[in-house]
């Protein structure tokens, strides 16, 4: 009897994986309709190709020869005790096939260790969510392709001191912009987390500087993820792209199918925004027209823990309080969220095969008077201003956000006063906040006027 099993990997196929059983006159071909069963001892299985049995009773082990196996060896040649082999069996080999294939099947995915042989992208690895992105995923067990677009760049070092990097993390120099060097990044991931984003410094060309490369770089990040058959694609957005709509009322609760308005933040100016919405909204409709698994996270602004040795723009949100070089604080509302808990919402996302959409990652929605007066009331001993910009106006009221959604995935966010202390704890552990210790201020300390004989009478 003789049966092929043919199967996909990458964009190979192998359809020369062939059985031939010795002692036996029937002829066959094995797929799982076949109700077919395991030969008696005295019968033989002779796996040809790259594929090879490890069980003694039944094809339990048909997969592809890893590249440790010595591919010069003869095919293996094993007996069986049972003349059927059962449709089990050969169900199973097809699942063994798919832990090597680019092209796993969905109960492949529900397994989450064989997710973690797997490789996956970064794009931005430096970034602040980024980093913490790789280090997550590093801590999962998975291999990890990080972009960077400067290898030598003294900021990016922090990647190569994580737990696992030495074994498991490869860095590449790689522009999002670059599309041939993007299809080479993306070759052999199973999944691609697309963080990356242009954010010029000074923005005299917003179209030029911003909107185009946006645009462009997620079309590049899509378009070679497609060519490489990756499985899902996890895309950072952000909560810009979803509650700056006029049309929102103060009572309304914010959540994924809310989306902001392009016309309102080109008025107001808001490019970076701006740059996210319209990158998102490109990329679901190239994902949803090639069929494509793409999920996107909208976090508002992340605080906490920087891994990075260089201060990142949501750092400077508290900075600048803490510093005393915000004189006032605006009377504006803002959502937060730790940055370990934005990263834990992409790996989520990507490793739980029922994730799609959108997932909004928000905790708290607040007024800027209330993290000053957090920051107060945690740090008396930095010179934080409690006056408000628009003194004498009232206070905005934070918009509601819900984030069920991404909680459901089993995201626990982090506590506000612990992201806190774990933001001003990084600012000082790497001299960007100069450390000081809780004792009074000595502007504070009016001089005595007693002699010395009175002072020391008044203390006994």
């Amino acid at each position: 009897m003789s049966g092929i099993v043919s199967e996909k990997v990458g964009s190979a196929c192998l359809s020369a994986k062939c059985f031939q059983f010795h002692g036996s006159k029937q002829q066959g071909t094995i797929d799982e309709d076949t109700p077919v069963q395991a030969f008696e001892s005295s019968n033989q299985v002779e796996i040809g190709g790259k594929s090879e049995i490890t069980s003694e009773k039944g094809i339990r082990g048909l997969t592809e020869r890893s590249p440790d196996v010595d591919q010069t060896k003869p095919p293996k040649i094993f007996s069986f005790s049972d003349p059927t082999i059962l449709v089990t069996e050969i169900v199973q080999c097809k699942k063994l096939l798919n832990l090597h294939s680019s092209h796993a099947t969905e109960e492949s995915e529900t397994n989450s260790g064989l997710w973690r042989k797997r490789t996956v992208a970064v794009t931005g690895a430096g970034g602040f969510i980024a980093s913490w992105i790789v280090k997550l995923l590093l801590q999962r067990g998975f291999f990890v392709r990080g972009t960077l677009r400067n290898l030598e760049d003294v900021n990016t070092a922090h990647l190569k001191s994580l737990e696992g990097a030495n074994e498991r993390l490869e860095l590449v120099e790689a522009d999002i912009l670059d599309f041939p060097s993007l299809l080479k990044v993306v070759g052999g991931c199973v999944g691609v987390f697309h963080t990356a984003c242009p954010v010029p410094p000074d923005i005299t060309d917003p179209e030029v500087q911003m909107l185009r490369p946006a645009v462009e770089g997620t079309m590049n990040v899509l378009r070679a993820c497609k060519e490489a058959h990756v499985k899902r694609v996890v895309m950072t957005s952000s909560i810009g792209a979803v509650y700056m709509n006029p049309s929102i009322q103060p009572d309304q609760e914010v959540d994924e199918s809310c989306w902001s308005d392009e016309a309102f933040l080109r008025g107001r100016k808001e490019w970076y925004c701006l740059a996210k919405l319209i990158a998102e909204r490109t990329a679901w409709d190239y994902a949803d027209a090639h069929g494509m698994k793409l999920v996107t996270i909208c976090p508002p602004v992340t605080l906490g823990t920087m891994l990075q040795p260089r201060v990142n723009q949501s750092s400077k949100h508290i900075l600048k309080y803490l510093d005393g070089s915000a004189k006032t604080y605006a009377n504006r509302c803002q959502a937060y969220v730790d940055v370990k808990n934005a990263a834990e919402a992409h790996v989520l996302a990507f490793e739980s095969p029922a994730a799609s959409g959108r997932y909004l990652c928000c905790k708290w929605s607040l007024h800027r008077g209330e993290i000053v007066e957090a920051l107060a009331r945690m740090y008396p001993q930095y010179a934080i201003s409690m006056r408000c910009k628009d003194d004498g106006q009232p206070r905005r009221v934070p918009l509601r956000f819900c984030s069920d959604k991404v909680e459901q995935l089993g995201l626990q966010f982090t506590s506000f006063d612990e992201t806190l202390r774990n933001a001003v704890s990084s600012l000082q552990a790497k001299g960007m906040l100069h450390k000081k210790t809780n004792i009074l201020k000595l502007g504070s300390v009016q001089p005595c006027s007693l002699s010395s004989k009175q002072l020391i009478q008044s203390c006994i």
